[in-house]
């Protein structure tokens, strides 16, 4: 498991899109940040700043189902029983299913 970021090594956009995507996770806070090394305190406080996004950085109506596998992998299935594994960080997950739904 990789190390523990503080907060200030985070930029804005990807502490919103982290929180974004704990939103649509339905995982608890806890189980999140564990997946994703990252502080529960500090990932709270992000939690309570970041309540309504100003800019959405994934759409909410987004109909992919997102299944992280472990750090750097992640399964994208797609509403027509297409699955696409990636091996990247969640960030780049997140910008892959904006484009996605950009492009629908």
């Amino acid at each position: 498991m990789g190390q523990l970021r503080s907060m200030r090594d985070y930029s804005t956009e990807e502490r919103q899109i982290l929180v974004d995507l704990w939103r649509r996770s339905r995982q608890t806070r806890a189980e999140f940040c564990r997946q994703n090394n990252l502080n529960i305190k500090t990932f709270e406080n992000w939690a309570a700043q970041y309540k309504t996004p100003e800019v959405e950085l994934i759409p909410a109506a987004t109909e992919l189902d997102l299944f992280k596998k472990d750090e750097l992998d992640f399964e994208l299935r797609f509403p027509s029983g297409l699955t696409c594994c990636v091996h990247t960080d969640v960030f780049n997950v997140a910008r892959l299913i904006g484009v996605y739904e950009q492009c629908k």
